[in-house]
């Protein structure tokens, strides 16, 4: 997960490194007479890969542009970051909101808040000054 511009542009650095990188075995490997079939085997790993950095540059493009959507319980952390992100503060100043060191938020999202309680969710948002709403899945009618 991208947390930061800087890691926002090595992520774009390492993006277009890798789809060099594909670019270039793929013309090697054709020279040397394999299929595309047996190619893209072969580089079905260096893809995938590029896919993920390039779906967390999208995330992190639209955090920075306050598109959140939804989130459930199990994906907390990475609202908490992502409105981190909307709102333009670094760790840093998060970290002096909520008085702790800096490096604690560091560590938090490195590991995306887990075990995160439901007190420090609240704590946390209310530093960033937003809040969250629980919405249930089911509609009262559906409830028998």
């Amino acid at each position: 997960m991208i947390r930061s511009d800087r890691e926002y542009q090595r992520t774009q650095q390492l993006v277009a490194a890798t789809k060099e990188q594909i670019a270039a075995t793929t013309r090697a490997l054709q020279q040397q007479g394999m299929d595309q079939p047996a190619i893209d085997d072969l580089l079905v790993s260096l893809r995938l890969t590029c896919q993920q950095m390039e779906a967390e540059l999208t995330w992190y493009e639209d955090a920075k542009a306050q598109r959140l959507g939804a989130y459930t319980f199990e994906n907390i952390g990475q609202l908490l970051i992502g409105l981190r992100i909307a709102m333009g503060l670094s760790q840093r100043e998060l970290a002096s909101r909520l008085g702790v060191h800096e490096s604690a938020v560091s560590r938090d999202e490195h590991h995306e808040y887990y075990g995160l309680t439901i007190e420090r969710a609240q704590r946390i948002l209310e530093a960033l000054g937003a809040s969250a709403a629980i919405l249930p899945k089911y509609t009262t009618d559906q409830v028998a």
